[in-house]
């Protein structure tokens, strides 16, 4: 957590912001929401090498990140599905058959 309390991710935080003001996930979903968070693609767990990194960034809605994001990094993937039942996430394990 002290990561993110430095000047370098304050900065990273706001370019990544500036540059994609929308939530990324609402937006391939068809969506327009402000992103607000700053999400990690893929888990740093620490490491300021993967925490500092500008491409494993993306913007957010607080919604997608609280939801969304939490749950795949927990599970490896979105649990939702479609209007049709299919799930939605390409790393759904139903996906993977």
């Amino acid at each position: 957590a002290i990561l993110y309390n430095t000047k370098r991710w304050q900065v990273m935080r706001l370019q990544q912001l500036s540059k994609q003001p929308l939530c990324e996930r609402c937006q391939t979903n068809g969506k327009v929401a402000a992103a607000t968070v700053v999400h990690h693609v893929d888990k740093h767990e620490g490491d300021p090498a993967k925490f500092f990194l500008c491409s494993n960034l993306a913007s957010s809605c607080k919604s997608c990140h609280d939801a969304v994001e939490q749950q795949v990094e927990q599970n490896g993937y979105f649990r939702a599905v479609g209007n049709d039942g299919w799930p939605l996430d390409a790393n759904h394990p139903f996906n993977s058959k």
